[in-house]
């Protein structure tokens, strides 16, 4: 599997003899298996020892054996019982494994310091290190086949909120259009909807304010941030509508914060640092008569709903080809709304490709 060769390359580069993941995502990525125990009880943990060879043993709640065996693409199999510990697990697979000596790479974000202490113990000749930086190197750039996973997820949930979108009617409140975005993803096929952040209005002018009784009118601008999960790949999409009839300046910040957008968009290319891309960010920005509330653009996404980079100036990021990222100019102008325009975009050798964005345009929907 490519992922499992990205894996063993940074290994490699990083002087390592194995890694031990153990977050959801982590797992999934390298052996394509989502596994029921390690969802639903936090302390059944699941690792996946991948070696410097590239070979992945499974390490999980005996319960879901079964299942790996038929639908993951590990090589190695070690179930434990409840009455047992994770941990411990561990450790007797990696000392079948020849691991007892070996420096480890543990995904340290993720493993409980508990397991990671049980570990140390277990294994005193073992070096155990931080593996996290293999993890992130290997999932920051994705495959074809994962673009294209993003690719549908996104184009699904655009078509999810357009069809939310074209049955909202004046009076209808935030809680009533909250859930006819939810009801549209999972008709869409989403595994999971992360996230339904809808507000109206003024409501929208606080950050993740959740949606309530309030009923839209005539004049107010709708905004939306949502993800779900299509194919264990995430998406993450922001809009805005207005309700009835917008004023002219309500109109014309929308289409200015499109034209933002449009123009980071196509200064996308690989080489280009993150922190300049964000720095020319907040010039548009200016240059629009629009004022950010932080130099933040967006992140990556993946697996995860915020992979690396996250995109600010502070980041020490280089944009590369493959690196899928969400580029999200957003403003907040008092008394009326949070306008937010969010889409995927991946970076190719000739600039930023869109993954969403075909059904949005430059002048406000209104409903």
């Amino acid at each position: 599997m490519e992922s499992v060769d990205r894996i063993v390359r940074h290994l490699k580069d990083q002087g390592l003899d194995a890694l031990i993941a153990s977050s959801p995502e982590t797992t999934h990525y390298l052996i394509n298996a989502r596994l029921l125990m390690q969802r639903l009880i936090p302390d059944r943990l699941t690792f996946v020892v991948v070696t410097a060879d590239g070979a992945c043993t499974l390490v999980t709640a005996a319960s879901d054996v079964d299942h790996a065996k038929r639908d993951s693409t590990a090589t190695g199999f070690h179930g434990y019982t409840a009455a047992q510990e994770p941990a411990e697990a561990l450790c007797r697979a990696l000392e079948k494994m020849g691991l007892a000596r070996a420096k480890l790479g543990v995904e340290a974000n993720y493993m409980p310091s508990r397991d990671l202490w049980a570990l140390a113990r277990a294994l005193p000749d073992a070096a155990v290190v931080s593996g996290d930086e293999v993890v992130r190197l290997a999932r920051m750039t994705k495959s074809e086949e994962e673009i294209a996973k993003l690719r549908r997820a996104e184009y699904l949930t655009e078509m999810a909120v357009c069809a939310a979108f074209a049955m909202t009617h004046e009076g209808d409140s935030e809680r009533e259009m909250q859930l006819a975005v939810t009801l549209n993803l999972m008709r869409q096929g989403a595994e999971a909807v992360d996230f339904v952040l809808l507000q109206t209005a003024e409501n929208s002018t606080k950050f993740h304010m959740p949606s309530g009784s309030y009923r839209c009118k005539a004049g107010d601008v709708v905004h939306l941030d949502t993800g779900a999960s299509f194919g264990s790949y995430r998406s993450d999409l922001s809009r805005n509508i207005g309700i009835t009839r917008l004023a002219p300046e309500q109109i014309d910040t929308y289409a200015r914060l499109w034209d933002v957008q449009r123009e980071i968009i196509s200064d996308m290319r690989p080489g280009l640092a993150v922190k300049d891309l964000c720095g020319k960010y907040l010039r548009c920005m200016q240059k629009t008569g629009l004022t950010p509330p932080s130099s933040y653009l967006g992140h990556g996404i993946g697996l995860s709903s915020h992979e690396y980079p996250e995109m600010t100036t502070e980041s020490d990021a280089v944009l590369l080809p493959g690196m899928v990222v969400s580029i999200e100019p957003t403003v907040f102008v008092p008394g009326d709304a949070r306008y937010d325009i969010e889409d995927t975009v991946v970076v190719t050798d000739a600039g930023g490709e869109m993954l969403s964005g075909a059904l949005n345009r430059r002048e406000i929907w209104i409903v």
